[in-house]
């Protein structure tokens, strides 16, 4: 059967079209092995969000230019219609380069006229399927989604990846459908990994690279470039929840919550030589990934109800003190947890090429004016211990 992969909302927000694991699976896409799906709701919210977002970050820009103008840093010949015209434009572009982009890359866009209205309104009525209760407006995305993979999941081995963990419980009621919380996850399914190991095994050069990239003196070399050039990156990074990885006992409390309740920012310093390098990906053209993780302490701030403190397991309200009292019956509740830094790296201009020991060559000079080799840090996420 074909093999058809389906993107939650929460994951496109936070795997975006340029990260390397959307070049991972359009790797996979492209060799035939997968068909991406992306549910055109799915798609509407995305792009929704990112123009949304857009919009507010240029009113700061704007309003910190008008204070520039005002204090003269400038002179008379700034022009914050030309900058506001400028980003306004970009904006607008969003929506037709999402679809510019799908298109060039063989993605389909499942359309919203496809669903059966009359099967979802009788879970709605019924408070089955995607609704969590009878008449549950706020539903209705997610059922028109899960109405999507249940038509696909007939004809196809489906994988859905998504962190909602009521989705995920509708899926897995269904026949054909694996169910992954990311895309890293999806690449260590069996026959995914197994797709993965023939891509790189066609050429033996990959192999040797990703060897290089995964041993020990690639490890030193990631963890001093780090520690030299992206130490403040790492250290004032703060997360949403968008980019928090709750245990399970914490998080099916505060599930509900909006990407603003549930916050976190490092504790303390960061000792990189405890950063651990593994999981090398080759994602076409000259660029390879690297995952990485160290443990870390950080400072969890969770906003929420006194009802839901009080549901907390014990060992999270010892870790977790109610310290300041809010609006709309809200407390803030704060303590020290630990948990694992992970980061994804994206190195690029690597010569296909390249023999080993010059490959390790290069990467000890990462960050120096000498290196060729090009590195960003794509992805900074807390993975937070169980108590």
């Amino acid at each position: 059967m074909e093999r058809k992969v389906i993107l939650d909302t929460n994951i496109i927000h936070s795997t975006r079209t340029d990260t390397s694991g959307m070049q991972m699976l359009l790797r996979l896409v492209k060799s035939g092995f997968l068909k991406l799906v992306i549910p055109e709701v799915v798609a509407r919210e995305y792009l929704t969000k990112r123009v949304t977002e857009s919009k507010a970050s240029m009113e700061k820009v704007i309003s910190e230019a008008r204070k520039l103008k005002n204090s003269k840093v400038y002179g008379s010949d700034y022009s914050l219609s030309s900058i506001e015209s400028s980003i306004s434009e970009a904006i607008k572009d969003i929506e037709p380069s999402f679809h510019e982009w799908a298109s060039q890359e063989g993605i389909e866009i499942y359309k919203i006229n496809n669903t059966s209205i009359e099967d979802i309104f009788n879970d709605y009525f019924l408070g089955i399927g995607a609704f969590k209760k009878p008449k549950s407006r706020e539903d209705f995305p997610d059922a028109v989604i899960l109405d999507c993979i249940r038509k696909l999941s007939t004809e196809s081995n489906v994988y859905v990846i998504t962190k909602d963990q009521h989705l995920s419980g509708c899926c897995t009621r269904l026949n054909t459908i694996t169910v992954c919380t990311s895309l890293d996850d999806l690449f260590e399914e069996n026959d995914i990994k197994e797709a993965i190991i023939d891509l790189d095994s066609v050429d033996g050069r990959i192999n040797s690279i990703l060897e290089t990239l995964e041993s020990s003196s690639a490890n030193i070399s990631i963890q001093e470039f780090i520690s030299e050039f992206k130490r403040e990156e790492y250290l004032e990074k703060g997360f949403l929840y968008d980019s928090i990885d709750l245990p399970y006992d914490l998080k099916e409390i505060v599930d509900s919550s909006d990407n603003w309740s549930v916050q976190a920012e490092i504790s303390g310093e960061l000792d990189f030589n405890d950063l651990y390098v593994s999981k090398a990906k080759f994602l076409g053209g000259n660029k390879f990934s690297l995952s990485t993780n160290m443990e870390c302490l950080l400072e969890l701030h969770v906003f929420c109800s006194p009802e839901t403190y009080e549901t907390l397991p014990y060992e999270y309200r010892k870790k977790l003190e109610c310290d300041e009292e809010l609006i709309d019956g809200e407390e803030h509740i704060s303590g020290e947890l630990r948990g694992y830094l992970e980061s994804n790296i994206v190195i690029d201009a690597i010569d296909l090429n390249i023999n080993p020991h010059a490959l390790e060559v290069h990467l000890s000079y990462l960050g120096q004016d000498r290196c060729e080799l090009e590195v960003e840090v794509e992805s900074i996420n807390l993975d937070i211990i169980s108590l």
